[in-house]
């Protein structure tokens, strides 16, 4: 409260470091040395265009899929970005 006795709302804004979870495996102290060789091989390897390609290929099966069984649910690619 201020001197007036109104109620005054503090923002608290809090910082957070964004990592991924590649970044964080590689800094924990309780990942095998090996283990983030073995991540660090495979995450150079990846091509974010060809995954998402992937991913939309996915997509397809499983609505076509869906379609089939006769379920209704269809996830829009629009939505999920």
């Amino acid at each position: 409260m201020n001197e007036n006795g109104i109620q005054v709302k503090k923002e608290t804004k809090r910082a957070y470091d964004v990592k991924t979870p590649y970044q964080r495996a590689l800094e924990c102290p309780l990942v095998h040395k090996s283990i983030k060789q073995k991540l660090t091989k495979q995450y150079e390897t990846l091509n974010p265009k060809l995954l998402s390609d992937r991913i939309e290929l996915l997509q397809r099966k499983v609505n076509k899929l869906q379609k089939q069984l006769g379920y209704n649910f269809e996830l829009n690619n629009d939505s999920v970005r």
